[in-house]
């Protein structure tokens, strides 16, 4: 047998590939189509992200597609279903596309959501150290005054502590009213400018600005790390920043310098320091 007849088709595979080739390739095309629609409609925010149910959707398109193309090139007659394949191939290269755009500007948002929060903790600071001529002693003082909101004080990535009331409240060892209550008064970020007010009081009168501080003190941090290495953090003059491990040591060491430049104690390392030491020991094991 030469090598041109030996992947030529039978008589019944020919047949075979006209059976099935058409409902298979408009099966792809629907998949794809379908796909493409869900991945496409509405927006994408902190709340709502890529639809994954969309993007499988166009990824089995696209793989049935390319499939019919294959199993049904030179066949008599399948002409129409290689053509459907075709688009549905294209349906799901779009909608993969789609998926991965939209995915990317997804954690954009998560990410800078994440960073405006804690940001808001700093601003909210030192706004009220600008107001009263000493900071506040904590996030609930902050709260207390209206600068900070529930939602400011929830990071979007969520947290342990959410989860674990979120599932009491579904299997009902506790009730909405507690946790609506935890819920207001939960914050995914801390706070480390308590010890600040002393060196304000004496220099800082009333309704006038506190003393100008060192840039480099962080004053808030998020509590939980982000994918176990980007630490979101704030300095006292309110410009937040990811940091990774590697990093963190040394900003720390810099907040602590100024900090004991100005007469206050150390901090100590910010909760997502621990935490992502903890689970990146963790993922070496």
């Amino acid at each position: 047998m030469s090598d041109e007849n030996r992947f030529e088709k039978t008589p019944e595979q020919i047949a075979q590939v006209k059976r099935l080739a058409m409902p298979i390739a408009v099966a792809g095309l629907v998949l794809g189509a379908a796909g493409l629609i869900m991945l496409l409609r509405g927006w994408v925010d902190t709340t709502r992200p890529p639809d994954l149910l969309g993007a499988n959707l166009c990824f089995f398109a696209m793989m049935m597609g390319v499939g019919i193309l294959a199993w049904a090139k030179g066949t008599p007659g399948a002409k129409p279903a290689l053509l459907l394949s075709l688009v549905a191939v294209i349906f799901g290269v779009v909608g993969a596309f789609g998926y991965y755009k939209r995915g990317f500007d997804w954690r954009i948002q998560m990410e800078q959501r994440e960073l405006n929060n804690v940001a808001a903790v700093a601003k909210a600071a030192m706004e009220m150290a600008t107001r009263n001529g000493v900071f506040p002693k904590d996030i609930a003082a902050m709260r207390a005054a209206g600068l900070l909101s529930p939602e400011v004080l929830h990071s979007p990535y969520g947290s342990n502590e959410v989860s674990q009331y979120a599932k009491d409240l579904k299997q009902g060892k506790i009730t909405q009213t507690q946790f609506d209550g935890w819920y207001r008064t939960h914050s995914d970020y801390e706070y480390f400018g308590k010890d600040l007010g002393n060196a304000q009081a004496s220099t800082a009168p009333a309704g006038t600005n506190p003393r100008v501080l060192n840039p480099w003190i962080v004053i808030a941090a998020a509590r939980n790390p982000v994918k176990r290495m980007k630490l979101a953090i704030a300095f006292v003059d309110g410009i937040p920043i990811f940091i990774d491990l590697e990093k963190a040591q040394g900003i720390l060491k810099l907040s602590n310098d100024a900090r004991k430049k100005a007469g206050l104690p150390e901090m100590r390392p910010p909760s997502a320091v621990e935490r992502a030491t903890s689970q990146e020991r963790s993922g070496l094991k």
